[in-house]
């Protein structure tokens, strides 16, 4: 094991723990959920100070676990429900004091461009459609028994409907596009034998755009070039147990996976999938975080952590700085003044790294079937 210092920016509030941090795509400034239910955006004009005001909306009063945004809505998840909230109109990061819940408890949620919806994951009891409307929200179940949503993602509608991707554990990765007027869904079963999907991200690659990487229970890791069917998967193993899967995101070109011991990182898979590599480097962080989440396109967040409520990594720095002999970045002091709410510091963080730092792993094309099965709406 080796020490090392890696560039950061950390993120606390001074009366609430944060559950879910991310971007707001209305003004470009950060937002999070907290451990008491509340969902905040930092004001515009205090983006760029040391403490940031921060606009407040209460939600169930349990912790905030997603967060979606679809035109001039965002929904906000919680174990017991969702809850939808409109912007007032007044400004980018203004929010009605009203706000619809939804008795359905989720972990996470997605927005749906083309079919001007959100979708939520609910286990053997399917999928939850939430639909806005004036003055309300409509839902509607998508019920396929056979499988176990656990996780959804959506991969967006560059030419039509939505293209979603879902992790159904021993049934693998299932592919679909939805329609709202859809009344059967033709899904798409992407799945290698004998898996147990843990968790799945968006690639995010203009050359891929259905592609995303699904990390198994015992760590493998596997490339689908295309949810929908078309192209291989890329089956790759890590050469150690890598800890129980919590996450994975994929930033910069990066796969970043969360487990219970460490922050694993295999650095630019995009890049070498496309290339058709035959082996992959990986490294490891000792970590305690309980969550991950990416943050915009090109940095990520690691949640609940013993060293500050939020640390954000940009992706490719920490890369960078993992590969060197010597990552030392001394980061600034820590801005005088009188706190308002979220406070941002840029920082130093010492994490333990795994030696060697860099490890082979092994790749492997496999085939894989897809199956269209019908799921009623």
């Amino acid at each position: 094991m080796s020490k090392k210092v890696f560039a950061a920016e950390t993120h606390e509030l001074d009366d609430h723990a944060i559950s879910w941090f991310g971007l707001c795509p209305w003004s470009r400034t950060a937002c999070f959920g907290t451990e008491d239910g509340h969902f905040g955006i930092v004001a515009k004009r205090h983006q760029y100070k040391a403490r940031h005001k921060v606009r407040f909306h209460r939600g169930a009063g349990e912790p905030v676990n997603g967060v979606a945004f679809l035109e001039d809505i965002v929904m906000f998840t919680s174990r017991s429900a969702m809850i939808a909230v409109r912007r007032d109109g007044t400004g980018r990061d203004r929010l009605n004091t009203r706000h619809v819940e939804i008795d359905y408890g989720s972990h996470g949620v997605v927005g749906l461009p083309a079919a001007r919806s959100f979708l939520s994951a609910h286990g053997h009891d399917g999928l939850v459609l939430a639909m806005p409307r004036e003055g309300g929200v409509d839902t509607k179940q998508i019920i396929a028994p056979e499988f176990d949503f656990q996780q959804v993602l959506s991969l967006g509608s560059p030419w039509g409907p939505d293209v979603i991707a879902a992790a159904c554990g021993t049934r693998g990765v299932v592919g679909f596009r939805f329609d709202r007027g859809q009344k059967d869904i033709p899904i798409h079963v992407r799945t290698g034998e004998g898996s147990d999907v843990a968790v799945i991200a968006k690639v995010g690659h203009p050359d891929l755009p259905y592609a995303v990487v699904a990390v198994d229970a015992d760590g493998t890791i596997s490339f689908l070039d295309d949810v929908l069917g078309g192209g291989g998967v890329h089956q790759i193993t890590p050469p150690y147990p890598i800890g129980v899967v919590y996450e994975a995101i994929v930033s910069s070109g990066h796969l970043f996976i969360l487990t219970s011991t460490h922050l694993h990182c295999v650095p630019d898979l995009v890049k070498k999938v496309l290339a058709r590599a035959e082996s992959f480097n990986g490294f490891g962080f000792e970590c305690d975080a309980s969550d991950l989440l990416p943050v915009g396109k090109r940095s990520f967040a690691l949640i609940g952590g013993s060293t500050a409520d939020v640390i954000e990594f940009e992706a490719d720095r920490l890369v960078r700085q993992a590969a060197e002999s010597k990552a030392t970045v001394r980061g600034r002091k820590r801005p005088s003044g009188r706190p308002v709410s979220l406070i941002k510091r840029v920082t130093d963080i010492d994490l333990t790294t795994d030696t060697p730092v860099w490890e082979s792993f092994h790749n492997k094309i496999v085939s894989s079937d897809s199956t269209s099965l019908v799921a009623a709406v």
